[in-house]
């Protein structure tokens, strides 16, 4: 093996935010211009160019003259602008498709590409204004109310005036812990609500939390003084007595009138509408078409059981037109951060409801007056993904789905139509592989990026039969390979019963020797609501590919491989207790409060796979994991003290009874007795090797209280470990450079020497 400069180069080299400008071709995120046609912007060895696709010819083509237009810019700014690195990351087309809109700083810019004419005006709104369909009205939070934004006139009104501090409108559950995080990132974001179809009805939650306990943070190194500074916000605890109340308001716009929907007060621990529509979710699937009534999906406390109302926009008269209990969690979408999987059809008055009643993920129609079950949809075994879009006409529903093909990995989707009468269901996609898939907005076509982890990403259109229609982009990792990378290895080995397949990747370093012994690190999370192992190059597709998750989707996939080229090798793998399998699969979650994110699992496939391969060393075995996955690697370390040798925890939720209610009832239930008895303090006299423990002094997601609890009780128990604290750091601190390299130097120190 090389010499450790080198190694730590390289290791720099694959950080996501380094490697990802070495391969080219692979990203194509469509942004809708009509029925027909639509744009992206591509990284290519050129640098980033604007493709427009029109399906009706079918044909891709630049979006216009680049060289043309960056010169124009570059007389208009008084500064050389490159064709391919141009200022704007996203344009917008006029009715006639020739003219465009894009923003640069403070300014608006229309350009013409017939004439080559260029217009600069003042942005409009402001990046935290949520904009009417029918770009009329503009509504945006200030001071605990929401204001009315009329953009011809230019004006300005109060829709509401009594919000107040803990008592607001358009903030979501938590709003004051949000709110905190974004201040510290300087960021400004929408309110909470969502327009009708129409433009006339707005939608908006208004969260009581002004019983709620407080929380605070002590921000030691403030910017400003030296004193430190106390951050208050409120956060309910699964054992408190008071939790966010939630009431649902609407506004019609056009009469002035404001009124709470009659919808019983919400207890807010769970997600409510606002959480989904951050990750893409329409009008469409909330309101119906004609924008008379809306549908709100609920949770209650536990998450034990879920609800559907439907309201009367004019009246917000509610009535509940569907339910589900269990003894677990139930979900709208196994994977929580998707849009929920139901669907009410208009014209026929029924119900597309998502349910696990039969051990997987399927689809039931329902009728929405009587509700009756007519029929179930879906095939019957699998789990379906995500539903992408309804023909109400023809009667067929689209939709991903893993684990229908005999012999694939499940974790592979593919896309698939079934009628709703439940007699036909489809392949679409048949190439054996990870497909990404989103529709167009009347559903004729589906643009599929599909791929494994040793092939490259292809991206084409199909239609609404899966006919291939335009082949678009093909990813180009020359320049990798040329460095000596390899992708990396997909593996399927046995969990902790020695029957159930786990499945996971594993990462060797650039300059591997298979006649060397290395060490092997495991990086883990292992929470019920996401999973990291990848499936397709080059990123990790557990978490929704929206552009707000890019960098998260692909730090997932490459930090794996900054770690090996260290000299390790490298596993993930979604052990019990994670999604996208069967119910009982994702349920070991609930059941089982001690497995460390399925760590038992995680070890009994290391040893597999290093009996099976004489360069793994079973015998120096290190973990690590950040947020939930801090949780699981203490407690993996904790519990098998003679396999894992090393840990390094980041942020962990080692406690989840001090954790937020909704994710907190959500796992423990209300009897957290038991539960506490299998948390990192109480497992904390086990500790016999490494342990280096991180935290950001301004963690308002895993508060600092969960790593200092189990200080102190490392403390209590003579024990030996490292910490390493974070001033002025949230949660997200996984690519701060600082704490990349301790968590490398650690693992080199420890694991390697």
């Amino acid at each position: 093996m090389s010499d450790q400069h080198e190694r730590y180069a390289r290791a720099a080299f694959f950080q996501s935010d380094n490697v990802i400008k070495h391969i080219y071709n692979w990203q194509v995120m469509p942004q809708w211009v009509d029925a027909y046609c639509f744009w992206y912007r591509l990284y290519t060895r050129r640098g980033y160019e604007f493709i427009f696709v029109d399906l009706g010819i079918p044909e891709r083509r630049h979006a216009f003259d680049h060289e043309r237009l960056a010169g124009t810019l570059s007389d208009a700014l008084g500064e050389v602008v490159a064709p391919y690195a141009l200022p704007f990351e996203a344009i917008r087309f006029a009715a006639d498709q020739q003219t465009i809109m894009f923003d640069i700083g403070e300014a608006r810019w229309t350009y013409t590409q017939a004439n080559g004419l260029l217009v600069t005006s003042a942005k409009p709104l402001a990046d935290d204004a949520l904009v009417s369909p029918d770009g009329r009205r503009a509504v945006y939070g200030e001071a605990h109310n929401l204001w009315l934004h009329d953009i011809s006139s230019d004006t300005r009104e109060p829709l509401t005036t009594d919000g107040i501090e803990y008592h607001a409108y358009g903030v979501e559950q938590g709003g004051t812990m949000t709110s905190l995080s974004d201040a510290l990132t300087e960021k400004r974001i929408r309110p909470s609500a969502i327009w009708s179809p129409d433009s006339r009805y707005l939608l908006t939650v208004r969260v009581d939390e002004r019983a709620v306990k407080d929380m605070h943070l002590l921000q030691s190194v403030p910017d400003a003084g030296l004193r430190p500074h106390i951050h208050t916000y409120k956060l309910a605890m699964p054992g408190d007595e008071h939790f966010p109340i939630l009431t649902y308001w609407l506004f019609d716009v056009e009469k002035g009138r404001a009124y709470p929907t009659k919808m019983p007060p919400q207890v807010g621990t769970g997600e409510s509408v606002f959480y989904w529509a951050q990750f893409g979710m329409t009008i469409a699937r909330l309101w119906s078409m004609d924008s008379q009534r809306l549908y709100i999906h609920v949770q209650t406390a536990d998450q034990r059981r879920l609800e559907l109302y439907e309201i009367e926009a004019a009246t917000g008269v509610a009535r509940c037109v569907m339910s589900e209990s269990g003894e677990t969690p139930l979900y709208f979408n196994q994977f929580r951060f998707n849009n929920p999987n139901y669907r009410v059809l208009d014209d026929t008055q029924e119900l597309i409801w998502y349910s696990e009643e039969s051990g997987w993920g399927q689809l039931y129609l329902y009728d929405l007056v009587t509700g009756a079950l007519k029929n179930r949809i879906s095939g019957g075994v699998g789990v379906i993904r995500d539903v992408l879009y309804v023909d109400e006409v023809e009667r067929w529903v689209y939709f991903t789905a893993g684990g229908i093909e005999a012999g694939r990995n499940p974790y592979y989707r593919h896309l698939y139509r079934a009628r709703l009468d439940g007699s036909v269901q489809e392949l679409l996609t048949p190439e054996d592989a990870e497909h990404l898939v989103s529709a167009s907005p009347d559903g004729r076509f589906f643009v599929d990026s599909y791929g494994q982890l040793d092939s490259s990403l292809k991206t084409l259109v199909r239609d609404a039969r899966g006919r291939i229609v335009l082949m678009l982009e093909e990813s180009d990792d020359a320049d990798l390979r040329a460095r000596g990378w390899r992708p990396q290895e997909a593996f399927c080995a046995k969990g902790r019963d020695g029957q159930t397949d786990i499945y996971g990747a594993l990462y060797t370093p650039t300059d591997f020797d298979p006649t060397c012994r290395y060490p092997v690190i495991d990086m883990i999370y292992g929470g019920s609501q996401l999973t990291i192992t990848p499936h397709l190059f080059p990123l990790v597709t557990g978490s929704p590919y929206i552009p707000s998750n890019i960098e998260i989707l692909l730090e997932d996939f490459w930090a794996p491989q900054a770690m090996a080229e260290l000299g390790f090798v490298v596993v993930v793998m979604d052990g019990m207790g994670t999604p996208y399998r069967e119910r009982w699969f994702h349920e070991a979650a609930v059941r089982e409060s001690g497995n460390a994110g399925g760590a038992e699992d995680h070890l009994c496939a290391i040893q597999q796979l290093a009996a099976e391969r004489p360069y793994m060393d079973a015998f120096r075995v290190g973990i690590c994991g950040h947020s939930g996955g801090g949780d699981n690697s203490l407690k993996a370390m904790l519990r098998f003290p003679d396999f894992f040798k090393v840990a390094v925890s980041s942020a962990g939720s080692h406690n989840m009874a001090a954790y937020q209610a909704g994710a907190g009832l959500s796992d423990i239930g209300h009897e957290i007795t038991d539960f506490e008895r299998m948390t990192n303090e109480a497992l904390a006299h086990r500790l016999q090797g490494k342990l280096l423990l991180v935290y950001g002094d301004m963690d308002e997601n895993c508060h600092p209280l969960h790593t200092l609890r189990v200080v102190d009780a490392l403390i209590k128990a003579d024990k030996h470990f490292d910490l390493l604290v974070m001033p002025n750091r949230n949660h997200g601190f996984t690519t701060d450079p600082y704490f990349v390299r301790r968590r490398w130097d650690y693992f080199v120190q420890h694991l390697l020497s």
